[in-house]
């Protein structure tokens, strides 16, 4: 890691809209050599590279960690899981008040679930939205790359330069959108994280003068069925992400790094518990398996345009849909496990509707629930934290969206465990 540059400030121009502020990269994305602009003509300064679970896969922290320690979250008494695969990208954003922005890759909730565990704001944006050359790759099909920022004004300036364009630079919010509340995840068993929740997404209304528009995912589901489809929506898309994307990590990472290290070394590498059950598994997946999730995802998403959330036009989408992201109970970094977590990514869950759909989802703190840590005894807070969807193609939209939402609301942030901070 580089030293940290000492007296930078910002000075933003037309072509450098970005100078001074720091920025920090996790560790699967390339930066040649280590270059304060990375390629970028915004004017960024790169302080440095931040971990990343091994290949980006899912990992339970500690157990799952084996050559680098999993990051530590400084919200609530400061043990509690960072979450996914970029949590070393939101650790650093909420542990370092000197660090601006940093940089991670969703590919099925890689930001998004970091952000809501440390209360910060992040989105996994439309796939394309922005170049994922250099990235270590699960699967191009479903990665994307994407910012954390502690406060909604600050995350529209990343969003800008991240997505933005002399085409997108106008894409703003407009007062015409309606919201979609689904109660496939609503309302949330925890009741005072539900409590948080209404009483931000009445806000929320009061904000937009309109009323949520309540749906139920798997009911639209059985009313527009595709012909020759018996299954119901949990069932027909159980496997889609599996198949679809598995196989690419196979064939376009893992088998092509074990066979060259191999040959190299003349031993295979060692690997997390999480990457070997991948080397198992991942090869099972066929290329017929692999076309046939790729084709349940295509009828998924041909519904939910039609159905539910049609693409954004003009970069402005018609409605917002609202997803809970925390659960109010803490999740503690050394809980014990019955063994690795062999994730594949099947089931369908709320994080799915988003990248499923091909659609941003924006995360941000909606306030914090109490809880009595086993570590302090004593009470701690932990971040309460919603998700809004938006149509395909709407990124922009929606990071002006909630920078306006949060300039006339504003919100309560769970606090940070102290740590120390460097003098710059």
């Amino acid at each position: 890691m580089p030293s940290i540059p000492e007296g930078v400030t910002r000075t933003s121009t037309q072509t450098k809209p970005c100078a001074g502020l720091r920025l920090a990269i996790k560790d699967i994305i390339d930066l040649k050599g280590l270059k304060t602009e990375a390629s970028s003509h915004q004017g960024f300064v790169v302080v440095g590279k931040l971990q990343s679970s091994q290949f980006a896969d899912s990992e339970w922290p500690t157990c799952d960690y084996v050559d680098y320690h999993g990051p530590f979250n400084p919200r609530g008494d400061g043990y509690l899981t960072p979450s996914g695969s970029s949590s070393g990208s939101a650790s650093a954003v909420a542990t370092y008040k000197w660090l601006d922005f940093s940089l991670g890759t969703d590919t099925l909730g890689s930001i998004r679930s970091p952000a809501a565990a440390h209360a910060l704001f992040a989105m996994r944006p439309t796939l394309g939205a922005t170049s994922t050359h250099g990235v270590v790759p699960y699967s191009s099909k479903w990665d994307t790359i994407g910012g954390f920022a502690r406060s909604a004004a600050e995350y529209q300036v990343l969003a800008q330069a991240l997505y933005g364009s002399a085409e997108t630079a106008n894409k703003t919010y407009e007062a015409r959108h309606f919201r979609i509340y689904p109660h496939d995840y609503w309302p949330v068993q925890d009741e005072a994280s539900q409590e948080v929740f209404e009483t931000f997404i009445v806000r929320v209304e009061n904000f937009l003068g309109i009323k949520r528009t309540n749906i139920h995912l798997a009911d639209a589901w059985e009313k527009h069925r595709p012909d020759g489809v018996d299954e119901s929506l949990s069932e027909y898309m159980h496997s889609a992400f599996a198949w679809s994307a598995n196989r690419d990590q196979w064939l376009g990472l893992l088998k092509p790094f074990i066979d060259e290290y191999t040959e190299k070394m003349g031993k295979p590498p060692v690997l997390n518990p999480q990457i070997r059950f991948k080397v198992e598994y991942t090869p099972t997946v066929t290329k017929e398996q692999q076309v046939e999730g790729d084709r349940r995802l295509k009828v998924y998403h041909d519904g939910f345009y039609q159905h539910i959330m049609p693409p954004a036009e003009d970069g402005h989408s018609s409605s917002v849909m609202v997803l809970p992201w925390t659960t109010g109970k803490p999740d503690y970094r050394d809980t014990y496990k019955a063994g690795p977590q062999q994730f594949t990514g099947e089931g369908f869950f709320f994080y799915n509707i988003g990248p499923y759909g091909n659609c941003p989802e924006i995360i941000f703190p909606a306030g914090s629930t109490p809880y009595i840590s086993k570590y302090t005894g004593r009470e701690e807070q932990l971040p309460a934290a919603l998700g809004l969807i938006g149509a395909r193609g709407s990124d922009l939209m929606l990071a002006d969206f909630v920078s306006k939402l949060f300039e006339s609301t504003g919100t309560v942030i769970a606090p940070v465990k102290e740590q120390v901070q460097p003098e710059l």
